[in-house]
C-alpha cells in the first residue's frame, strides 16, 4: 500500500517503533515519538478535543495506560512493550499510537497554495532552505517547519 501511495506522489514517512533512535535519551523511536507527543501536549502545541466524546475517552485512556521505564544500565527512557501491557490486561494502544505518530514523528508540514509567479517567493524559499517548484513544475511545494 505504501509503495502504491509513493508512486502516486504521496509523501510517506516510514516509521519503525522499535527502530534505532539517534537521540541518546530514548531506547527506540517509539519511545521518542510518545515523549515528543506528550511534550507537545504539555506545551499546548496540541490542544486535545473535549473529553465527552467516546473516541476521545478511548484516546485518553490509552495515552495514560502505557507505562514508562528507565534502563538501569544506561538510563535511557523506554515505554512498556505491548506484550507487557497484555500481561497486565491492557489492550494495545492502537489509537494512542496513531495519535503519537501523527504528532511525534515529523514537524508540521506547511503547504503554499500561492500562484507560482515571479514576485520573489522563489528567492525567499531558497534562502530558507525550502523546496519550491520551478516554473515548469506544477506540483505544490512542501517545507518542513523550522525546528
Amino acid at each position: 500500500m505504501c509503495d502504491q501511495m509513493r508512486r502516486l506522489g504521496v509523501l510517506i514517512t516510514e516509521f519503525n517503533f522499535g527502530g534505532h533512535c539517534e537521540d541518546p535519551r530514548y531506547r527506540n523511536e517509539g519511545t521518542r515519538m510518545w515523549y515528543q507527543a506528550a511534550q507537545k501536549i504539555r506545551e499546548n502545541m496540541i490542544v486535545c478535543p473535549p473529553y465527552h466524546q467516546p473516541e476521545v475517552k478511548r484516546l485518553f485512556s490509552q495515552l495514560s495506560s502505557r507505562r514508562q521505564k528507565s534502563d538501569d544500565l544506561d538510563s535511557r527512557l523506554s515505554m512498556e512493550s505491548k506484550a507487557e501491557m497484555r500481561s497486565r490486561g491492557v489492550a494495545s494502544p492502537d489509537v494512542a499510537d496513531a495519535f503519537c505518530m501523527a504528532f511525534g514523528i515529523e514537524e508540521a508540514i506547511q503547504r503554499s497554495y500561492m500562484p507560482f509567479d515571479d514576485t520573489g517567493r522563489q528567492e525567499i524559499a531558497r534562502k530558507r532552505g525550502w523546496d519550491y517548484p520551478s516554473d515548469n513544475d506544477s506540483r505544490f511545494w512542501l517545507s518542513r517547519a523550522p525546528r
